[in-house]
């Protein structure tokens, strides 16, 4: 008997004596209603004290709810079992045998050194998607396979102490609140300008390559690693895409293989999840399916635990959690791996720390629905395709990549002629939605093109330094042809070097379409009434260079004060299709908190000037003074600049 139990055995018996004492005591006179009264109180308070204990049961933590044997118990030579499906959706058996303890393999933690055997273990060796497969000595559990070495020659892995795995199972299980990726405190208002201009180069070589290279895990064949997660995708066309895709996600532990989606040939209805069951993580699901599999650690009620390592180690996450069915094991050299699909959504992720991940089953959550339109011209063919992404912060626009370039790749040519006008739309919960639209052009790469803008717009929306920002929908329309619709900005001309204020100035331009001969255009602007007299120069650019001037003219402009001016400077952006022409002054402006100011009177320079110390407003090279964006038809290329005058009397000879 435990001191808690003991101690509640002595109560009891206490109040029974004292209804002993008291019965005595009203058979010696005292009234019937006394007596009824305190017969009620005792029976009360004897029911209260003798269910308490199972209230106290309830609150106990989950490590004394399961049969354990803890790291200090181990000796090498012990024998046992573990558990993993190997086909279907059926647990079965393998045999295991204890090697040794690796102590401290993280502070405070070791490392359980095994060798497995059996089925089909003796030609796969440790298999990845065994992530999680419990291991059992004399019936007891003692943790979660999770760990294993390339080339190995003998079927060795490590092993997560079930001790270090079971206080998931009392962490925080609600829906997470917010989903940050960063902490606030990493940014500084007002000075997120070099951040902003790399922003965008995003994608322009190799999709996420800075993040990755930046986060790159040990994989030398040597070193104990984390077992691959199989990242199993359906819908997946591409031969080309699956290397750009592989070098993304295997710095965190995770192999891409292509796999199926729902498995109807495993009744949902039948399949009981417990120890060594197949589970998963969806990522992206709908006309594309992409889940990480693993396998069932230990389920107590409605909660589980599983991997026995981490998937992201992002604390506090809402996941969809899946059931899987296997449909073979792929015996390599170098890794063997589970091949398999999902079976149903059975629940929720709510944990993913180093030790493992943990869920609850039942509902589960919500996924951003992704709607992608494409129309091809010449053989007049629409179609439509309906997506579900996960909410991964830092994630969600890498699995957005994923989408569109696998679907543009197996519906539109990959190599030859492409021209496609895009349209996107991003709804928002609680602020303004974000559109826009572009047009792309060239001889190859169309499914990269077509992923690069709207994919750094949700990788922004992750980032943004003011509030998590939920993201109820996306949309992404396509028009599509073969044939290029690329120019090159050939020359520019004015027709004189000096104006007056209010004046019309025409300006030439010579371009060259794609294998055409060049082609002239002119266009007008009208200059402003109460311009000044001096020196100016007029700009004729593309979208990227126009990005590309403006930030070296005045970097601090991308910078947002708040979320809704953050909002503001994502829906302001140029098209590759636009022609930005712009007239500069050669004199200094300001940039107060995101907005610029030009021409402003001298005293009030001279005031805000000062406030440049503080970070609060920051001084411009040239002043903008006007500028028009002229829409075409064309992918535009090329940068003009001309330097021209303003005299001191207008058209009316003042």
């Amino acid at each position: 008997m435990t001191v808690y139990h003991k101690q509640m055995h002595d109560r009891i018996w206490f109040v029974i004596w004292l209804s002993l004492l008291e019965i005595k005591t009203h058979q010696e006179g005292a009234g019937d209603l006394k007596f009824y009264k305190f017969f009620i109180f005792i029976f009360l308070l004897c029911l209260f004290m003798t269910g308490y204990p199972m209230v106290e049961a309830e609150q106990k933590p989950a490590v004394n709810e399961v049969s354990i044997l803890k790291v200090d118990d181990l000796k090498p030579g012990m024998t046992g079992i573990g558990k993993t499906v190997f086909q279907g959706t059926k647990v079965e058996e393998f045999d295991v045998e204890i090697l040794g303890i690796l102590k401290q393999n993280m502070p405070k933690s070791a490392m359980i050194l095994i060798k497995v055997s059996g089925g089909p273990l003796e030609k796969a060796g440790v298999i990845a998607g065994m992530s999680g497969s419990p291991i059992f000595i004399d019936g007891k559990i003692i943790g979660a396979l999770a760990y294993g070495w390339w080339f190995t020659k003998e079927a060795i892995a490590g092993v997560t102490p079930i001790e270090d795995m079971l206080p998931l199972l009392d962490m925080d299980f609600s829906v997470p609140e917010t989903l940050d990726i960063i902490s606030p405190d990493s940014f500084s208002s007002g000075h997120n300008a070099e951040s902003a201009y790399q922003s965008f180069q995003l994608f322009q070589k190799d999709p996420f390559a800075d993040y990755f290279n930046n986060n790159k895990i040990d994989m030398a064949y040597s070193n104990m690693r984390f077992l691959p997660m199989p990242l199993v995708i359906s819908g997946i066309h591409s031969p080309d895409l699956m290397p750009v895709w592989q070098k993304a996600v295997e710095p965190f532990g995770f192999n891409i293989i292509q796999g199926g989606n729902i498995d109807e040939s495993a009744p949902a209805s039948e399949l009981v999840l417990e120890s060594g069951s197949a589970v998963g993580v969806q990522l992206i699901g709908g006309d594309l399916d992409m889940k990480a599999m693993g396998t069932l650690t230990q389920r107590i009620g409605d909660k589980i635990i599983a991997f026995g390592h981490s998937m992201f180690d992002m604390g506090h996450v809402d996941l969809p959690m899946v059931s899987g069915s296997i449909q073979a094991i792929m015996p390599s050299m170098l890794s063997s791996f589970k091949m398999g699909s999902t079976v149903q959504v059975v629940g929720s992720i709510r944990q993913d720390r180093a030790h493992g991940v943990a869920g609850i089953l039942g509902s589960s959550p919500f996924m951003i629905p992704f709607t992608m339109n494409i129309q091809s011209l010449g053989n007049e063919r629409s179609e439509a395709f309906n997506f579900k992404i996960a909410r991964v912060p830092g994630f969600t626009s890498l699995f957005l990549f994923f989408t569109i370039t696998d679907t543009v790749w197996s519906h539109q040519k990959s190599y030859g002629q492409f021209y496609a006008k895009l349209t996107w739309n991003v709804d928002l919960e609680g602020l303004p939605p974000i559109k826009s639209n572009n047009l792309i052009s060239g001889l190859d790469g169309i499914e990269f093109a077509s992923a690069k803008n709207l994919v750094n717009i949700i990788h922004q929306l992750e980032m943004n330094p003011f509030q998590t920002i939920s993201i109820k929908s996306i949309e992404l329309n396509m028009i599509v042809a073969e044939k290029i619709q690329e120019v090159q900005l050939e020359t520019a001309r004015l027709l004189k070097t000096e104006y007056r204020p209010g004046e019309n100035m025409d300006i030439y331009m010579q371009y060259r379409p794609y294998k055409q001969t060049p082609k002239k255009f002119t266009t007008q602007i009208s200059l402003p009434e109460d311009i000044n007299p001096g020196n100016y120069e007029l700009t004729i650019s593309d979208a990227s260079k126009a990005r590309m001037n403006n930030f070296k003219r005045a970097p601090s402009l991308y910078d947002a004060e708040n979320i809704n001016q953050f909002i503001e400077k994502l829906n302001d952006t140029y098209a590759e299709n636009q022609l930005i022409l712009e007239i500069w002054e050669n004199k200094t402006g300001l940039a107060i908190q995101g907005t610029e100011f030009s021409r402003i009177p001298g005293s009030i320079f001279q005031v805000y000037g000062s406030a440049t110390q503080s970070g609060l407003a920051s001084k411009l090279k040239k002043s903008l003074i006007l500028r028009k964006i002229i829409d075409t038809n064309y992918e535009i290329s090329g940068f003009e600049i001309i330097p021209f005058t303003i005299s001191s009397i207008n058209l009316h000879g003042r």
